[in-house]
């Protein structure tokens, strides 16, 4: 490693960014290539750390809510229960209730799908960086 990769990597590790070292010779390479200008190869690099902190946040929030196991809502059988409303779980998924402070109840008998769905909408909290 050179002087300036290390001081580039203590920069990226004082500003929190660090995935950025890591990033920084492919894309560096790629932007030679291509002849970017200084603004696009320093969004790009930015946007990648960005993408990656989010990745980082999403996986502290889904191991913080302490989730039994890993479901979606796709991969929920919706044939299998016709009293599920899809439409109304998609838009249950899209985070609204969340913004107007509401709580969510399933109610149902034992076996229906009541905590791979309330598992599903806490992942999607997650991905929408909910708390």
């Amino acid at each position: 490693m050179n002087l300036t990769s290390e001081r580039i990597a203590l920069l990226a590790e004082r500003l929190h960014l660090p995935d950025l070292p890591a990033e920084l010779p492919a894309l560096a390479e790629e932007a030679a290539e291509r002849s970017w200008s200084y603004a696009e190869f320093a969004e790009r690099l930015l946007a990648r750390s960005a993408e990656a902190a989010d990745l980082r946040a999403e996986a502290t929030l889904q191991r913080l809510a302490g989730f039994p196991y890993r479901k979606s809502l796709d991969d929920f059988d919706f044939a299998f229960q016709p009293t599920v409303s899809e439409k109304q779980l998609r838009e249950l998924a899209a985070g609204s209730y969340l913004e107007r402070h509401e709580n969510v109840l399933l109610l149902g008998p034992p076996g229906v799908g009541k905590s791979h769905l309330a598992v599903a909408l806490g992942l999607e909290a997650c991905r929408a960086r909910h708390r």
